[in-house]
């Protein structure tokens, strides 16, 4: 038992110190010769053809390229074959005596194998040596535009042929798609036709495990650059590889290994050769740069939209003209094309994946559960949304008193019951109210016979332009939701009155937007009551409270120290930067973990808690459509509130400032006494934010003519079950429907 025992610690060891010191422990298993040498391929080519050749050439930025050429007498026609990423030329050729390759060579045609920049045959350079990171600053882009150009040229130019075929497999065929757009003109005349087999152009939401791998490298790119070894990754002789090809070799369990591949490239357990596993492993292993992974990501995380690579604002504007990468040109492209892919292929998804599911549980497996399903509106925008459900939509632009521009969404009715106008809460915009798919509250409101108008507030996702301001100066984010409530709330109302037939609207403010149109009905008292026929505030959180339990207060009261340390003029002056890498990242890790119950309990400490009600089809959704940015000045707002126990008060600038602004060293309270508008509140008894002594403290100081409608408090209600919650339509939206339809009926009867 001690020898077995001595042994268990040996064996490790050993393996270690084989794959380290490079000794062929693999030569029980295989003979191949590219084992140690994978230069091998030209005598594997000649043992089954009897001929290869080997050429170099030079790309127009100056990478050495190697390339092996099988030729034939009088062929059929000379066919290129582009690699994956991971791989080089060897893949055509390591399935024995069935190899592609060869497959093409004896079916008579003139075969060439290409190898891209970095891999283990065109480690080469003008100036530059592979060592250097600057010798790996590249992505498909570059393989397509430069690689395969001064490929294919470099074959017409050695053969009789005045046009090839261009084979693509994975990456190959990625490149294939960006020569062929780029260089459209020179495709035509060189390319006779591309073929691509499962071509990454459009790498969305897919079932691939690698999806949790990728975002690691994203962050690696961003923050180590090129400095040190991780500008590559996989090194084929490095030691870490030959370790792990050294315990590949002698685990015995092949089907673990096919399993494992399952898991990245799709499940197929029963089609993946056998024989050839062992191959896989020797060929596996060629150099990728980072920025690879990055551009690949970069892909993902857009959704599938196969652009150029991103540089960021400023270096994108210098290089394409436009603050974000152009798209390839896909329809520039003159060269027939024939498409093959993989109906379980984890990577190009041909099949809609899932995205939702319709209990907690079901996402620990949600690619497989029938309980789970794809829902088109979690990767589209407002406007599709909206065509989806209802089939007709109107986008129009307002500008306010202080120069911003607003984005406001329409969906419009023939002679309406109303108009009403929708104000969202923070953290989001208008697709908060299109965010419940076919049972979204605009809908709901829209069936009820409403001309329905979302508003979206200054800063939020499609309101980023000023008049003189950009959105990467701090000036643009001075503001918090008085400036909202005064200018934004103002200027969408007038324009919505101007567009509707003068009529008076119904306003519904959600959180920040029942903050914002305090503040409005308040500063703008007559304006409001000759344009606002009534208000709706779901949760308004005016009156912030020590009382109320939330860990907001604690976030707050962070946020508001950050003013000693971070100046507007630094990058923090936003908050939750929609574009930012960490966003990204933090969307992706927050969208694909599978126990959703825990990231709920986790905001339950934040907004209440509220047992079951959050409907578990929204949450992926909730996520998505919860990521637009705001100013930390917001938040200061806020807790200002918050540390004088709940006085709905101005922003404090200190005294000095106050005595320019207000006549006053204190901030003044905004005038809710003057409010002439009714004013019906909507409040949950769970609610964290808004507590309900908060609420009952903006009833008893709103003037009794404003508050005839009374007030509304649900039960069970925290502050996000307006949006999200099962019970929503029923407990909240449906009484205000009725309580509209009540005062529409009164307003009948006095006309008659």
């Amino acid at each position: 038992m001690k020898a077995l025992s001595t042994l268990y610690y040996i064996i490790p060891l050993l393996t270690l110190y084989f794959s380290m010191e490079k000794v062929n422990i693999f030569s029980p298993f295989k003979t191949n010769d590219w084992h140690q040498n994978p230069a091998g391929i030209v005598k594997i080519i000649q043992r089954y053809t009897g001929v290869c050749e080997t050429h170099h050439l030079q790309t127009d930025d100056g990478y050495i390229l190697t390339m092996f050429q099988i030729p034939r007498r009088n062929p059929k026609g000379v066919i290129l074959l582009q690699h994956p990423i991971f791989f080089d030329s060897r893949i055509w050729v390591s399935q024995y005596n069935n190899s592609i390759a060869f497959l093409f060579w004896n079916a008579g045609y003139e075969v060439w194998l290409g190898n891209t920049r970095g891999n283990f045959f065109s480690k080469k350079h003008t100036n530059l040596s592979s060592t250097d990171p600057a010798f790996w600053n590249f992505t498909f882009h570059e393989m397509g535009y430069y690689d395969n150009h001064a490929t294919i040229e470099y074959i017409k130019r050695n053969t009789s042929q005045s046009k090839i075929i261009f084979v693509g497999y994975s990456m190959g065929g990625t490149s294939g798609f960006v020569y062929a757009s780029t260089r459209p003109e020179d495709a035509s005349r060189s390319v006779k036709v591309i073929i691509t087999m499962a071509a990454v152009t459009h790498l969305s939401r897919g079932t691939s495990f690698s999806k949790y791998i990728v975002p690691p490298f994203f962050f690696l790119q961003r923050n180590l650059k090129f400095v040190d070894a991780y500008f590559t990754v996989l090194r084929y002789d490095s030691w870490y590889l030959r370790l792990v090809r050294s315990l590949f070799a002698a685990f015995p369990c092949r089907k673990c290994i096919i399993y494992a591949n399952g898991l990245i490239s799709g499940w197929t357990p029963d089609e993946l050769d056998p024989d050839l596993v062992d191959e896989l492993m020797q060929v596996f292993g060629s150099e990728v740069p980072l920025k690879m992974f990055d551009h690949y990501n970069q892909i993902y995380i857009s959704g599938g939209e196969f652009r150029m690579y991103d540089y960021g604002e400023r270096e994108n504007v210098h290089l394409y003209g436009t603050k974000k990468p152009p798209w390839y040109p896909l329809e520039d492209i003159k060269v027939p094309i024939f498409l093959m892919y993989g109906q379980n292929d984890s990577f190009i998804c041909p099949k809609k994946q899932n995205n939702t599911c319709k209990s907690y549980l079901s996402y620990f497996n949600i690619f497989f559960s029938s309980d789970c399903y794809h829902n088109p509106d979690q990767d589209d925008d407002i406007l599709g949304i909206i065509q989806r459900h209802v089939g007709v939509h109107e986008t129009h632009e307002v500008q306010t008193d202080d120069g911003y521009f607003l984005t406001l969404f329409r969906i419009p009715r023939q002679n309406p019951r109303g108009v009403i106008f929708f104000q969202h809460p923070l953290t989001t915009d208008a697709r908060v109210w299109v965010g419940q798919y076919n049972e979204s509250v605009a809908f709901l409101f829209w069936r009820a016979g409403y001309d329905v108008w979302l508003g979206n507030i200054r800063g939020s996702h499609c309101c980023k332009k000023h008049v003189s301001l950009d959105p990467t100066e701090a000036a643009f984010w001075n503001f918090s939701f008085h400036e909202i409530g005064y200018y934004d709330n103002h200027a969408s109302i007038e324009y919505v009155k101007q567009q509707t037939g003068g009529s008076k609207i119904i306003y519904l403010g959600y959180s920040l937007g029942g903050t914002s149109g305090m503040v409005y009905a308040s500063t703008r008292d007559k304006e409001a009551a000759d344009s606002v026929k009534m208000m709706v505030v779901i949760t308004p959180t005016t009156h912030l409270q020590l009382s109320c339990t939330s860990l907001l207060k604690y976030l707050l009261f962070i946020s508001y120290n950050l003013q000693g340390v971070v100046s507007l003029a630094d990058p923090l002056f936003v908050f939750n930067q929609q574009d930012a890498w960490y966003a990204k990242i933090g969307r992706f890790l927050v969208t694909h973990f599978p126990c959703k119950k825990c990231m709920l309990y986790f905001s339950y400490l934040f907004v209440g808690f509220s047992e079951d009600a959050f409907e578990p089809d929204l949450i992926n959704m909730f996520v998505r459509v919860h990521m637009s940015e705001y100013p930390l000045k917001m938040l200061y707002h806020y807790y200002q509130m918050y540390v004088v126990d709940g006085i709905f008060q101005r922003y404090d600038y200190g005294e000095e400032t106050n005595l320019l602004l207000y006549g006053t060293k204190e901030p003044t309270s905004y005038p809710l006494e003057n409010i002439k508008v009714p004013v019906y509140i909507v409040s949950g008894a769970n609610d964290n934010l808004d507590c309900p002594n908060a609420i009952e403290k903006l009833y008893n100081l709103l003037p009794k003519n404003s508050t005839a409608h009374g007030k509304l408090m649900v039960e069970g209600f925290n502050h996000l079950d307006y949006a999200y919650g099962r019970y929503r339509n029923e407990k909240v939206y449906f009484k205000i429907l009725q309580l509209l339809d009540k005062i529409h009926l009164d307003d009948q009867n006095c006309l008659h």
